[in-house]
């Protein structure tokens, strides 16, 4: 037989047997995008919930906040001394310090220890967000997870034009199944926790959520411009 002939008919390479096939090469690939894209929801997921739940804590449980608004528009004036004590008693409330006083209505009372449980749980997951941010941490997502929650935070903005509505049959319709949160003049929080106190509040949160994953942003490139140097 020719030499030709039988060059022809050598079985293939033990290199080339080896070789994964195209189709063999996606497959491998898919399970390591979906990984990534998991890791990725995870990550950017856990630093928003952070993002947004720091400044939180600030109007929550800081006297601060509330005797900004009081002063700010007047409100708490009728009330005297009585909301300097109420802002107090109720920042402690929220911080398991102490029970809400008596001058509070039956009414907000309910509706005040339904809040604080809506903010334990939020506590909650700040702590498991932390864990999320261990887990799901590459330093090649910390751009991508910053930019995608910058982009994210700002949307809440969109809220300000329709925050009555929002605030009226969105918000509460979600969070609570009664309408013990709707006040008047005869509560305390109608004077101490004015509708306008909540939509600043959406304000702050976009500035200080912004603000946080700029830093991360920041932090990032510095990473990245010292293992530029170390190499």
């Amino acid at each position: 037989m020719p030499r030709k002939a039988r060059r022809r008919g050598r079985a293939p390479s033990r290199a080339a047997a080896r070789a994964p096939r195209p189709k063999e090469r996606q497959a491998a690939a898919e399970p390591t995008t979906v990984a990534r894209r998991l890791r990725l929801a995870l990550f950017t997921g856990s630093l928003l919930l952070l993002s947004l739940y720091v400044p939180l804590t600030g109007m929550i449980y800081l006297e601060s906040w509330y005797r900004l608004h009081c002063d700010w528009y007047g409100r708490c004036a009728p009330l005297g001394e009585l909301a300097e004590r109420s802002v107090t008693n109720l920042t402690d409330f929220f911080l398991h310090r102490e029970p809400l006083h008596e001058h509070w209505s039956a009414k907000e009372r309910r509706h005040l220890i339904e809040v604080r449980g809506i903010y334990d749980l939020l506590a909650a997951m700040a702590l498991l967000a932390l864990a999320g941010l261990a887990l799901g941490y590459r330093r090649d997502l910390l751009r991508r997870a910053a930019l995608i929650n910058i982009a994210l935070i700002l949307s809440l903005l969109l809220l300000l034009p329709v925050f009555g509505y929002f605030w009226r049959h969105v918000f509460h319709e979600v969070l609570f199944s009664n309408e013990l949160w709707y006040t008047d003049r005869n509560d305390i929080t109608w004077y101490v926790t004015p509708r306008v106190m909540f939509r600043n509040a959406i304000v702050a949160l976009v500035i200080g959520g912004v603000a946080i994953n700029l830093v991360v942003l920041a932090a990032g490139r510095l990473q990245r411009t010292r293992s530029a140097r170390a190499d």
